[in-house]
């Protein structure tokens, strides 16, 4: 229990800052933070990282003894740090109601508020009501918003000075006092915003998008992030909770009392036009604008259940139940209802032909009324108020309801201390089935980013490659890279390198995924779909043999021209061409070629020296594969026409391999490097890489993509897939853009590899060393000058260098003694820095 609850807490640690490392990646949170409302926000971390998808929550106590569900066999809960039980810290689980059946006849549906759209200006004035809200034009959103603000205001003073205490150690340290109170209270303000927004069911996105959550990379660390969740947490939830009750209890009637208010206005309306008959055509149109005025601005009287908005009683409420519910003690199932051989799967009512409430519809029932009096938001009569609500996007666009982290495991028994993201990889996931088997075999029908690449995975499978082959190809094939597609309208991003395929929701996978397909599950699903006939379409599967011959071909005639060495025997890559056309229809050219193989690999061996590398190298690989394509063959005929996913974004990991490259000319990666070290400002960063990066581009440009090319000019930085001229996909990021992603990536030690900072770091000791060694020799040279000699400076030490990136200069300043007296040597070096350093000129002073 000690390891889980400790990798319990590293992976709150991990997680907070892996949704501090964009504004997208925040955004996706708070998505989550707006359903898991009544959740503290360490608990709605833990979720968010091991059920994202989670959309009411409840412990198997409160299932099976309040709400007669049963927890179905195998289903992984949800581990949550109780700090509740004294000073003893102990985990805790929670279950979705996803992985509950519910009884026959007995068990009940959680009781979810969802806000219908003709019900949004009534929430408006309600809110104005209870939070005493300036009377204000927009509707939900500004009050919302405006709600946001004016809590934000009470909390700030109290919650900034106890962030400023924790600010030692993280990205906050390097702001001042002033820029630490205006990102904390811009985040704050549009995060509740977001929470409130989302809840509700409106588009948050239409009010927010990334660049209002800009500084939140800022709070790299739970220790700082913390506050910020804390007071996000503490400000929204009240204010859902009112929300919740008044849409639960109110709404309906109010809803139809204005219904029956439009009437008579209406009903008003229509016998005015009876009686002014006589009147002429402009009367009468005055007197309607008159009409329908009135009946628009109609306001409904009603008598609501809280009297004024009290966050403290809320509060204490809350806590008040979840303490009930802590209370529960850890017994077996079914202490309390009798299992139904027909237990029902979530979701279904008992009689199969109602449905629940206003889970999905957004619009409330005769059912769900009859039973509100016992069941009201605040949960206290059926157990319920540690169970939260779902995302509302039905028909609303409320955010996208899939598209969240999965971080981790819920940790088993055999985790060891330090692997909690390696078991993620390992053991079975819990949201593996968010990326179901169907997508996953989608995914693979695309193959790699390599030209030709569906021809050469069916050419392997045709040829009858057992699975250790199958894998050891597929990764060679692959490489690393990625790719965007839009299944069932959500965004899943894909990344593969040696380790297997990333999959995930959103826009990218490298770093946190959903599902590892690991490359021996790939080959076996690619050999499962070809034996099916659904891998590739019938003209693939057909001419994949030929087409791998003609590549092959174009790779021999190259290089056996390239390595002949006798002069007078050579031919040209086109006499090549013929020989080894020839070689896959006769037998005995066949076996010529296999000679010529052999005596060249024999040759190689005794004289290295006269080959190049390469040509060393791709001799055994070339032999192999003109080996492999002699095989006996295994065609299994194919679907006429298999349809797969189409490209349809680039994702955030390849942009940033792209990013990773640097600009076009040699060093520049070091050179950004250095230039973000220094602390720019982000319009300086911006113009200095439009200079770096220039004019031009390459082909391809994106890697692990043949058919990509990436171009900068002043505009920006374009990356695009597909042809030249008419790619799939394309995107164009601004130097502005490109500036604070490259500050985003080096701040999180993710620009550099491991190794290339660790070599980047000895040139940089080379360089300190080179410029100490040249400040010396400068000094000799200086003192012989000026009719010193060595021995009249001592205690040389240096105390100070200063490098300045618009000149290339660097200046290193000296304490040292001369003839005994205390003085100052200032050694000037200027140079030029193509990716390891060397000097150019250099100049010394006497103070």
């Amino acid at each position: 229990m000690a390891n889980k609850l400790y990798a319990m807490e590293q992976l709150t640690e991990e997680v907070a800052k892996d949704v501090a490392a964009s504004p997208q990646e925040w955004m996706r949170f708070l998505n989550t933070a707006s359903r898991l409302y009544k959740y503290t926000f360490p608990e709605q971390l833990l979720i968010y990282a091991q059920r994202p998808e989670a959309t009411a929550v409840a412990s198997m106590e409160i299932w099976n003894q309040k709400m007669y569900r049963w927890i179905k066999k195998g289903s992984k809960g949800i581990a949550l740090i109780d700090n509740t039980s004294g000073s003893k810290t102990k985990l805790r689980y929670v279950f979705d109601v996803q992985d509950t059946y519910k009884v026959r006849n007995l068990g009940k549906d959680p009781q979810l508020w969802n806000l219908p759209v003709e019900g949004e200006q009534l929430v408006a004035d309600y809110l104005q009501e209870q939070l005493s809200l300036e009377d204000i034009e927009g509707g939900l959103a500004e009050s919302l918003h405006q709600a946001a603000k004016e809590s934000m205001q009470e909390w700030l003073p109290d919650t900034l000075e106890e962030l400023r205490l924790d600010v030692t150690g993280t990205f906050l340290e390097e702001l001042d006092e002033q820029n630490q109170e205006v990102e904390f209270r811009e985040l704050m303000t549009n995060s509740v915003w977001y929470v409130l927004l989302n809840r509700c069911g409106l588009d948050a996105q239409e009010y927010l998008d990334a660049e209002d959550f800009r500084h939140i990379t800022d709070f790299n660390q739970l220790k700082v992030l913390g506050h910020l969740g804390s007071a996000v947490n503490e400000i929204s939830r009240p204010v859902l909770m009112q929300i919740g009750r008044y849409v639960l209890n109110d709404l309906e009637n109010d809803l139809k009392t204005v219904a029956k208010e439009k009437e008579v206005a209406y009903n008003e309306f229509n016998t005015l036009i009876r009686e002014s008959n006589t009147d002429n055509t402009e009367d009468r149109e005055e007197k309607k604008e008159e009409t329908d005025y009135e009946r628009d601005q109609l306001q409904p009287e009603r008598r609501v259940s809280d009297s004024r908005y009290q966050p403290g009683r809320d509060e204490r409420n809350h806590r008040e139940v979840r303490n009930d519910e802590e209370r529960v003690s850890e017994k077996p199932q079914g202490s309390q209802v009798q299992h139904s051989d027909t237990a029902e799967p979530s979701g279904q009512s008992p009689d199969g032909d109602r449905q629940s409430g206003k889970a999905e519809s957004r619009q409330p029932d005769e059912r769900t009324s009859g039973e509100r009096s016992g069941t009201g938001q605040n949960g206290r009569r059926d157990g319920m108020d540690q169970t939260h609500e779902p995302d509302q996007g039905t028909g609303r666009g409320a955010g996208d309801s899939g598209d969240y982290l999965q971080l981790s495991l819920f940790p088993t028994e055999e985790e060891q201390l330090g692997e909690i993201r390696k078991a993620a990889a390992a053991l079975e996931q819990p949201a593996a089935f968010l990326i179901s088997d169907e997508v996953v075999n989608d995914i693979l029908r695309t193959g790699s980013g390599q030209k030709n690449t569906l021809f050469h995975i069916t050419a392997r499978l045709i040829e009858g490659l057992d699975n250790e082959e199958m894998q050891s190809f597929l990764k060679d094939e692959y490489g690393t890279g990625g790719k965007g597609f839009t299944i069932d309208g959500q965004k899943i991003s894909i990344w593969y390198d040696n380790d297997g395929i990333r999959i995930r929701r959103g826009d990218s996978a490298r770093r946190n995924f959903d599902r590892m397909v690991t490359w021996e599950e790939a080959a076996n699903r690619i050999r499962d779909m070809y034996e099916d006939g659904n891998y590739v379409d019938n003209l693939i599967s057909n001419n994949a043999i030929e087409q791998e011959q003609e590549e092959m071909t174009n790779l021999l005639a190259l290089h056996f021209r390239d390595t002949c060495r006798n002069w007078e025997k050579k031919q040209s890559y086109s006499d090549w061409q013929d020989v080894v056309s020839g070689a896959w229809t006769d037998q005995e050219e066949a076996d010529a070629i296999v000679y010529r193989f052999e005596w060249l690999q024999k040759y190689m061996d005794e004289n290295p020296g006269d080959y190049h590398r390469w040509e060393i190298q791709h001799n055994p690989e070339y032999f192999q594969r003109f080996q492999d394509l002699q095989r006996e063959r295994s065609w299994v005929d194919q679907k006429f026409t298999v349809e797969r996913p189409a490209l349809s974004f680039i994702t955030q990991d390849e942009i940033d391999a792209v990013l990773r490259r640097g600009g076009i000319t040699a060093g520049g990666r070091n050179r950004i490097y250095e230039y973000f070290m220094e602390h720019h400002d982000m319009k300086d960063a911006a113009e200095f890489l439009k200079n770096e990066y220039g004019t031009g581009g390459s082909s391809p440009g994106i890697p692990g993509a043949d058919a990509s090319d990436a171009s900068h000019d002043a505009k920006g930085l374009k990356l695009a897939k597909g042809k030249i001229g008419s790619p799939e996909v394309e995107v164009l990021l601004k130097w502005n853009k490109v500036a604070e992603r490259v500050r985003q990536l080096i701040r999180t030690d993710d620009y550099l590899s491991p190794e290339e900072m660790e070599k980047y770091e000895e040139r940089q000791e080379a360089q300190r060393l080179a410029d100490l060694e040249e400040a010396q020799q400068m000094l000799g040279e200086q003192l012989e000058q000026d009719t010193l000699t060595a021995e009249d400076i001592t205690d040389l030490r240096l105390v100070d260098s200063e490098y300045m990136s618009g000149t290339r200069t660097k200046i290193h300043d000296f304490d040292c003694k001369v003839k005994g007296e205390a003085n100052r040597l200032q050694y000037t070096l200027e140079y030029h820095d193509d990716g390891e350093g060397f000097t150019i000129h250099g100049s010394l002073t006497v103070a």
